[in-house]
């Protein structure tokens, strides 16, 4: 458990980048999360944050409904779909401190989160420094084969975020994806409220609960 616990130490070290780029599969409370890190005074809240949302989709109905989301919560977000809209959008949010980017859900199956992974990446090519995290659902079940795909994307992710930790049933099957996806992990969203419901996900935690699930 060492090994985990300085995982979780790097993570923390993780908040004062620049750029963040978030990846994750459908319905894993992505969007909740990043608003819940951006009106957080533990988190974002202390600084300017936009966000840029990467749409490769030209769908204007896609665009509406994830630009809203944001809008309601009084934070700054334009919608991009190609590498020339997010040179554009760079140069609109320099004065900003912090400039996160949402990307459409990523697919379970390997080969189609692969090719899509290459899609986002052309468009998010001029992101400089950029850090990819990866947002997962401690509630679902993820095989090896995915989380193994999706740990090797091209848009390789340097930490993982967690969401619905509280609704996490089975706490071994999670603790054993979260080690084989060998990434220092930190944030973790674990109830519905914004912007409360953040905690840090550590090894201690894990093991807590972990002893207590076998008692």
């Amino acid at each position: 458990m060492a090994m985990i616990d300085d995982a979780a130490i790097r993570a923390r070290a993780l908040e004062p980048l620049q750029s963040f780029i978030v990846q994750a599969p459908a319905g894993s409370g992505k969007t909740s999360l990043l608003i819940k890190l951006t009106r957080h005074e533990e988190y974002f809240a202390r600084r300017q944050t936009a966000f840029i949302i990467v749409q490769p989709s030209l769908d204007p109905r896609d665009q509406v409904a994830s630009i809203a989301l944001y809008r309601q919560n009084g934070i700054p977000v334009q919608c991009v779909s190609t590498r020339e809209e997010m040179r554009q959008a760079l140069d609109r949010v320099e004065r900003f401190d912090h400039v996160l980017f949402d990307t459409p859900a990523l697919a379970i199956q390997p080969e189609a989160a692969g090719a899509f992974g290459e899609q986002v990446q052309e468009i998010v090519r001029d992101v400089v420094p950029m850090h990819v995290q990866l947002v997962l659902d401690a509630s679902r079940v993820y095989s090896r084969a995915t989380v193994t795909a999706w740990k090797t994307l091209s848009l390789r992710p340097a930490s993982v975020a967690i969401t619905r930790l509280d609704e996490a049933n089975v706490w071994g099957r999670f603790a054993e994806w979260l080690m084989h996806l060998e990434l220092p992990y930190g944030y973790a969203s674990d109830g519905t409220a914004i912007p409360g419901s953040l905690s840090a996900l550590s090894a201690s935690r894990i093991t807590e609960q972990l002893t207590s699930t076998a008692s």
